[in-house]
């Protein structure tokens, strides 16, 4: 393996479970306080980069990046919602 492809794996596996440390808060204190303005953008563009990386390059290591902070994004939004619905 080059040492540009390990670079690139590298940072793929970074950026991919960035989002790792909030969701695992999240489940410990059984709510999100990230903000709407971040999780919705985030959201829909991990999903948008995911369509199109999927249908431009295939199966490839960017994908698994998509995949983890999609999985990630997805709890705090749950525990967002789950926490907006206690307060009404």
């Amino acid at each position: 393996m080059e040492l540009i492809e390990t670079i690139g794996w590298l940072g793929s596996a970074l950026l991919a479970f960035c989002g790792l440390p909030e969701t695992i808060s999240c489940f410990i204190t059984k709510k999100c306080t990230v903000p709407w303005a971040l999780l919705v953008p985030w959201y829909l563009g991990e999903i948008l980069a995911f369509v199109y990386t999927l249908k431009v390059f295939g199966i490839n290591p960017l994908l698994y990046n998509y995949m983890a902070n999609i999985l990630f994004i997805s709890v705090m939004i749950y525990y967002r919602l789950k926490t907006s619905k206690e307060l009404k």
